[in-house]
């Protein structure tokens, strides 16, 4: 880490002093955030706590398992002081955790309260309204009421399949049709799996993923998709492409899509792909989860007997924001400012 020191004469000197591990006893040479609070003390968040520096050396806080007032778990994140003067930092465990600076005890809120769900790494910010209530960003929004532990989540919204659609994939999967499947992928995976048909079979393929995603520009990066390909290594059919805006929201984080075609398989041999990144995954959620968990991954149904067309209208209810949420503010008359990736400010 490095303090820097202004230095104003016949010409500028900016002085740099680091601030090491070895010399000052800083927790982990990985910084995350760095805050001064009302009093002047820097705080620091690494891969071990919460360090606190007083311009001469660093208290360290870190998470004890045999001590419930320690600070929680995995990686420090967002720091925060609120108007009472406690110091609120995020931990890679899924929690905001208030420390009394007197005690020097923390108290821990889960951010979400969603099973399977944790919020990792992705907290970017903490902040306090003129009632108290304390908000959180990773994308969506969080208001957290300190007094009854009440939460309420603030997200984007998409348009999403029909219940019509989901309807349809219930009776698929319960009547034995499915051809062939990658279910439920949890983080860093790779998997794939092969199969062959002895004949033409119409199909329906779904698959749920994350990506980046714009409602200007379609689809950007992928992190967890799955695609066909056939025995010539050729993609028959894929969740992600650049650009592409036909996917429908999955429900959940914003970036989180999901898609359905009806297509003819030749008869041959097929593999079935499907691959995530390192963070937000079935049963190890980083956000919100899509509204249907059990589709994550990619699915073929055989639909040769279906008389029955299958629904891929979509619709929209009860939207907050229309993308993803890049920052916030909250004004002193309890204004809450919040900027949307992409589409302007709200």
């Amino acid at each position: 880490m490095l303090c820097v020191s202004l230095v104003i004469a016949e010409k500028e000197k900016i002085n740099f002093r680091h601030i090491t591990v070895e010399k000052d006893g800083l927790s982990e040479s990985s910084v995350y955030d760095i805050f001064q609070d009302s009093n002047g003390f820097i705080w620091i968040t690494t891969d071990n706590g919460l360090d606190k520096y007083d311009g001469y050396g660093i208290k360290q806080y870190q998470h004890l398992n045999d001590d419930t007032t320690s600070i929680g778990q995995g990686q420090g994140g967002a720091i925060f002081e609120d108007s009472k003067g406690n110091i609120w930092v995020s931990t890679a465990n899924g929690a905001i955790n208030r420390l009394n600076p007197e005690t020097e005890k923390f108290t821990k809120y889960p951010v979400y309260q969603i099973q399977d769900t944790q919020l990792g790494d992705n907290l970017e910010k903490i902040s306090e309204d003129k009632m108290g209530n304390i908000w959180c960003l990773d994308g969506s929004l969080t208001r957290i009421n300190i007094n009854t532990n009440e939460r309420k989540y603030f997200y984007a919204k998409d348009s999403t399949y029909t219940e019509s659609f989901y309807n349809k994939v219930d009776v698929l999967e319960k009547s034995g049709t499915l051809v062939s499947s990658i279910k439920t992928p949890g983080n860093a995976v790779d998997s794939t799996h092969t199969f062959t048909l002895s004949t033409s079979k119409k199909v329906l393929i779904v698959s749920a993923g994350e990506m980046e995603y714009n409602t200007l520009s379609g689809m950007g990066n992928p992190y967890d998709f799955g695609w066909l390909i056939n025995e010539k290594s050729e993609t028959v059919w894929s969740l992600w492409k650049k650009g592409d805006k036909t996917a429908a929201h999955a429900g959940g984080g914003y970036t989180q899509r999901i898609k359905a075609n009806e297509i003819e398989l030749s008869p041959g041999t097929y593999t079935l792909r499907y691959v995530s990144d390192a963070i937000h995954g079935f049963g190890r959620w980083s956000m919100r989860p899509p509204d249907n968990p059990r589709l994550w991954g990619i699915n073929i149904y055989d639909i040769s007997q279906e008389t029955q067309p299958t629904d891929f209208s979509k619709s929209i209810n009860d939207k907050d924001f229309t993308t993803w949420v890049s920052d916030f503010e909250t004004n002193k008359d309890g204004t809450l400012w919040v900027t949307m990736g992409g589409t302007g400010l709200a």
